[in-house]
């Protein structure tokens, strides 16, 4: 998926972590049966942000995994300029059973709200010179890295390339790789992870790439040939998505661990359910109660197959969610569960919730 910058801040929900699909020669029931293992291996890649997530394993049969599928058209996101559409299979798999086998082969979860990667990409061009890969002027490049990205469940982001971006910062600094430049204009989108590509394309036909990728506050180059643009991208993305998964993965508990979430800023009915529906959809929490609710706060004991600091991290991540850096200092908030009790048993993570 792209994501458009000006709705961007934090993290983005990626929304089809258990939907594929996968090329077939026929709809023949092998040839389905097929394509329901590899569909499955191709969501399982998503979720856990690994590029082999069944590897030393063994595969399971996949049809007790698919909620449905349909027969729809095909394009090989690396090939440009496909003359017609080939025959594919959309599965959508069960997440609920998709859970159970992540949780049967302790495979990593990658959660859904993900940082995006921003993509400042130059191309020389014999006639023009060195110019910047805009999804306007380069449709079907653009597109193959969006899909290779999309495969991954990683969002992406291409720089909006206005005024703001170009007053100060030219083509010829994305191709010169200057990591102080590329550093302050990547600053203006939020992005933790950006990756600068200069392309050209040698005597011999093929293409070559020298790019920069920015993760946890490192830089690495690297070089990359391939025959064509969407096979360069095909060898760039791997790696890139490795590495911003790593970071945020986690295998899931079998014991769940309790954690009291306190939250500020819960003025009516409407700003609790919202809350609640965004805690419901992470990954990490199983279960969650409303343990106590006075005036605007509201005091809520979350099961998790994480660690707090994996909550915490999953948070920072989302404006809707604000860390209180004040920290409250007011009276704790008793259990109403335990009438007996002065405090909560734990210590509680305070947070403002902001809303959409």
């Amino acid at each position: 998926m792209t994501v458009f910058f000006s709705a961007y801040v934090g993290a983005d929900i990626v929304a089809n972590l258990h939907e594929v699909i996968v090329p077939v020669a026929n709809q023949g029931d092998k040839e389905r049966l097929k394509a329901m293992s590899i569909g499955l291996e191709s969501i399982l890649v998503k979720i856990t942000g690994e590029s082999q997530p069944l590897k030393g394993l063994v595969h399971p049969s996949p049809e007790s995994f698919v909620a449905d599928f349909s027969y729809v058209g095909y394009v090989d996101p690396l090939q440009i300029k496909s003359a017609n559409s080939g025959l594919g299979i959309s599965f959508n798999y069960d997440p609920s059973e998709v859970g159970k086998l992540i949780q049967k082969y302790r495979l990593k979860i990658w959660p859904a709200d993900r940082h995006f990667l921003l993509a400042w990409i130059v191309i020389e061009d014999p006639v023009e010179g060195i110019r910047f890969m805009t999804q306007e002027e380069f449709p079907e490049t653009t597109e193959a890295l969006r899909r290779l990205m999309d495969n991954r469940g990683a969002p992406l982001v291409f720089p909006l390339l206005d005024l703001k971006d170009t007053k100060n910062f030219f083509e010829v600094d994305v191709w010169n790789l200057d990591q102080k430049k590329l550093s302050i204009a990547s600053d203006r989108y939020t992005a933790k992870y950006w990756v600068a590509v200069r392309l050209f394309q040698g005597s011999s036909g093929q293409w070559n790439a020298s790019w920069d990728f920015s993760a946890n506050n490192s830089i690495e180059l690297k070089h990359t040939m391939a025959n064509s643009l969407p096979k360069l991208f095909d060898e760039i993305v791997p790696h890139i998505v490795d590495t911003m998964a790593s970071r945020y993965s986690y295998i899931p508990k079998e014991n769940t661990e309790k954690i009291v979430l306190q939250l500020q800023n819960i003025n009516d009915y409407a700003s609790l359910r919202e809350a609640i529906s965004y805690l419901e959809s992470l990954e990490m929490v199983r279960d969650l109660r409303v343990k106590i609710i006075d005036q605007d706060r509201v005091s809520l004991e979350l099961h998790t197959g994480g660690e707090e600091l994996l909550l915490l991290e999953t948070f920072r991540r989302d404006r809707r969610i604000k860390e209180n850096v004040n920290n409250f200092k007011g009276p704790i908030l008793v259990d109403i569960e335990k009438r007996g009790a002065t405090f909560l048993p734990k210590p509680q993570l305070q947070f403002i919730w902001q809303g959409r």
